[in-house]
């Protein structure tokens, strides 16, 4: 459309003329895009898969590789340099053994630091008499962008999606965000009044408006509109175990009767047979692996706990998580004794992970206390019956797991944060059967 509009007010251009050169210019702009994006893009994953770049060097040659890409790609075609680098980035994302985790990481930061900054900019430049001078005509675009086009460009692009009715209804609301137009809005502006469009001042006060108005207002209703339509993911109390041993199966189905949603994963098929035979969501292979970030369902679930014997991989596995659900949300069972756990044997993330239940309880006395006969049970606590007297009663047998408030929080013990259960809350521990008092020492008592 900009294009068609600065050929159409050219000195000598028709509208056929101008409706040609806007193909042309169109077509020019597809194909480079297209074919120096696929090429730039294949280059540069070829490049990181063979580890050409030290590590050190990774973003800043990404960042400057994609700069000339754009600044050539320009250079042939004007304004052609978007659609390149926009290429580029999904051919190099759908690469298979191109390691982009560090580049998406640095991406994601600076595309905070960049948006920002526009907007800013965007404000400061901004005059309020602009936008009172843009009169009531502005609120009749503003209507028709969230009513009618928002949503034709939403269900247009969903076409041949599973996506329901509500969940297209809520990305009509929500999206799109118009960046890309904050961001040429200036430019544009700036072109159409050099070629004597007086009305292009209104462009930049309009697009500000338009992107306050949305952002504030979608900011404010998401929530709501979410609930409405029944798309509002669950809250992350949910937890993913690396593990599908026994003990760990037996926790599951106490979680699942406190209706806190549960991941089992082990790369043991018995582990994976054993847990879906009893009814529970497990997945087969590393949770950490590439084919889990794709296939493992992973929704409501906010919490990690390592309960595996498998020390290397419990460590593997706590770095990966560390990342996605900060510290104070992945707990792992101790490596032992503090003498036996020294810094040179033990990874350093991995002892970033809170500590999951009492202070030296491994795996391997997990495991033990289960083969003697401990269980996982659940113990409501009353006024009645209170922490101090469920600690009382159950003394030494009493292995204490986790603490479900009313609210259905989980803490585990030995987390970061302690609490103080009260009336209402629910206990899970692994409580030790009391060894029964053989008959004849029992009679000795009596008569005694």
């Amino acid at each position: 459309v900009f294009e068609f509009i600065i050929a159409s007010n050219g000195a000598t251009a028709g509208e056929s003329s101008a409706f040609m050169s806007t193909m042309f210019t169109f077509g020019a702009t597809l194909v480079l895009g297209l074919t120096l994006g696929c090429a730039s893009g294949y280059l540069l994953g070829e490049a990181l898969r063979s580890q050409w770049l030290p590590q050190f060097l990774l973003n800043t040659g990404v960042l400057t590789f994609m700069l000339g890409v754009y600044a050539a790609s320009n250079f042939l075609v004007h304004e052609s340099g978007l659609l390149t680098v926009t290429v580029m980035g999904i051919w190099l994302a759908n690469m298979r053994g191109v390691p982009i985790d560090e580049i998406l990481e640095f991406k994601e930061s600076l595309s905070v630091l960049l948006i920002s900054a526009l907007f800013i900019l965007l404000a400061a430049r901004m005059e309020l008499q602009a936008i009172y001078d843009l009169g009531a005509g502005a609120i009749w675009i503003l209507a028709a962008l969230i009513f009618i086009a928002r949503p034709l460009a939403v269900n247009l692009a969903s076409l041949g999606t599973d996506l329901s009715w509500q969940e297209r209804s809520f990305l009509s609301w929500i999206a799109p965000r118009g960046i890309v137009a904050a961001a040429v809005s200036s430019l544009f502006a700036f072109r159409l009044e050099e070629i004597g469009i007086e009305e292009a001042a209104m462009l930049v006060p309009l697009v500000f408006l338009v992107i306050v108005i949305t952002v504030a207002l979608q900011s404010i209703s998401a929530t709501p509109l979410a609930k409405l339509l029944k798309v509002r993911e669950p809250s992350s109390n949910g937890y993913l175990f690396l593990g599908a041993n026994a003990v760990a199966r037996d926790i599951a189905k106490a979680f699942q009767k406190l209706d806190v949603p549960v991941v089992l994963s082990d790369t043991s098929w018995e582990n994976y047979r054993a847990a879906r035979m009893e009814g529970l969501s497990v997945y087969y292979g590393n949770p950490a692996s590439e084919h889990a970030e794709n296939n493992l369902e992973m929704t409501g679930i906010g919490q990690f706990l390592a309960i595996s014997p498998y020390k290397k991989l419990n460590a593997h596995v706590v770095y990966h998580f560390l990342d996605r659900f900060n510290a104070q949300h992945v707990f792992a069972l101790s490596e032992g004794e503090m003498e036996q756990r020294a810094s040179h044997q033990t990874p350093e993330t991995f002892m970033q992970a809170a500590s999951l239940f009492q202070d030296g309880l491994s795996y391997a006395k997990l495991a033990s206390l289960y083969s003697k006969g401990a269980r996982v049970t659940i113990t409501r606590l009353t006024e009645e019956f209170s922490f101090d007297a469920y600690l009382k009663e159950h003394g030494a047998n009493l292995t204490l797991l986790f603490s479900v408030a009313p609210s259905g929080a989980v803490y585990p013990a030995g987390g970061a944060e302690s609490v103080a259960p009260k009336a209402d809350w629910q206990m899970v521990s692994l409580v030790q059967k009391k060894a029964p008092v053989p008959a004849a020492e029992a009679g000795a008592k009596k008569d005694a």
